[in-house]
């Protein structure tokens, strides 16, 4: 019930409310590469991540798979428009073994109904999401690769990491694919530039973690 009661929108209900909510809730365990949902698949949850991480990936038109974001425990994904029927716009895929819990799209819109001030920061959350997301397209637009690699990894330091006495470190499976997938690029560029960054002492990676050694020269990269 902790992780629910940490999520934005439930955060100020009380201890009796966020039991009766809890209840609507189920879980669900998925391994390493299993799929949560489709792109394109009905949305008719909501989903919080218990444990784990997830990944979320979505087709441009081209075909290809593009990582849009990494979720860690404690974050929610899936449906949470109050409005109405909708289609999920990415596929959720657990990067490790992972704890979602899940709350039908029709249980959430009446719980915000019930809760004013969570459907207002719902609101709130969506509005910054969409901010997020034009940021990352501008990224995208405007920066050299070697700019939107650095700025991809910064982020998800300052969304993912914990401090430990090389540095800034990433708990999480990440590959020149991911790196590719999230800044726009090709696999073979994304490996030559990440080894250009740990040639320097920017970084170290290993095969589930990667560690920003020098958050400061990074940041120049940008």
């Amino acid at each position: 019930m902790e992780i629910l009661h940490d999520l934005p929108f439930f955060r100020n209900l009380s201890h009796e409310e966020m039991h009766n909510i809890n209840k609507v809730f189920s879980d669900t365990k998925y391994d390493l590469g299993d799929v949560i949902y489709r792109e394109g698949e009905k949305s008719t949850r909501l989903c919080v991540i218990a444990s784990g991480s997830v990944k979320l990936i979505k087709q441009n038109l081209d075909g290809k798979e593009i990582l849009t974001d990494i979720l860690k425990q404690g974050e929610f994904f899936g449906n949470m428009d109050p409005s109405g029927e909708t289609f999920y716009v990415e596929t959720a895929i657990a990067q490790v073994s992972s704890c979602i819990m899940k709350i039908n799209s029709e249980q959430f819109r009446s719980i915000l109904e019930k809760y004013p001030t969570a459907s207002l920061k719902v609101l709130d959350i969506m509005s910054k999401r969409l901010k997020e997301s034009q940021e990352r397209i501008k990224q995208l637009s405007a920066n050299s690769v070697e700019n939107r690699i650095a700025y991809t990894i910064l982020k998800l330091g300052e969304k993912l990491g914990v401090e430990n006495d090389l540095g800034l470190l990433i708990q999480i499976p990440l590959t020149r694919y991911d790196i590719a997938g999230m800044t726009g690029t090709t696999p073979e560029t994304a490996s030559r530039i990440i080894s250009k960054f740990k040639e320097v002492g920017l970084i170290k990676t290993g095969r589930k973690w990667t560690v920003i050694t020098n958050i400061s020269e990074l940041e120049k990269k940008i």
